[in-house]
């Protein structure tokens, strides 16, 4: 159990790194194993930086595992996406609820394809 929480801290930092520094995780073609040329993306490079790196268990999982048991398709970047953004969530919600004070703001416009969009905002003090 603690070799597959470290693999998967290896590839959630990952992910979280393509987020911090606002790149896609995604190249033109994530499937394409078979052609080195074919830009595979920014997650999988980081993938095999860290493996370079000296990331043993994430390079000995990956080359002893079953294709559908990386941990590093489209699918599963996308459930760590939620799962953080879900933890990011619950923790605002958390401050706001031990705020004393908060304000909602909401303003509603129709954009150039005749759709209304809805902007919120939340503000707060929080406890410090």
């Amino acid at each position: 159990m603690s070799r597959n929480r470290e693999i998967i801290k290896s590839i959630v930092q990952c992910v979280h790194l393509c987020r911090k520094q606002s790149i896609a995780l995604r190249g033109h073609r994530d499937d394409s194993s078979t052609d080195e040329r074919s830009n595979k993306g920014n997650f999988l490079a980081w993938l095999e930086f860290r493996i370079d790196a000296g990331d043993e268990p994430l390079k000995k999982h990956l080359e002893t595992c079953h294709a559908n048991a990386r941990c590093s398709s489209k699918t599963i970047q996308n459930q760590i996406i939620s799962l953080i953004g879900e933890y990011i969530r619950e923790s605002i919600v958390q401050e706001i609820k031990e705020a004393k004070f908060f304000s909602v703001l909401c303003d509603e416009v129709t954009d150039n394809a005749n759709l209304e969009q809805l902007s919120f905002g939340l503000r707060f003090v929080d406890k410090d």
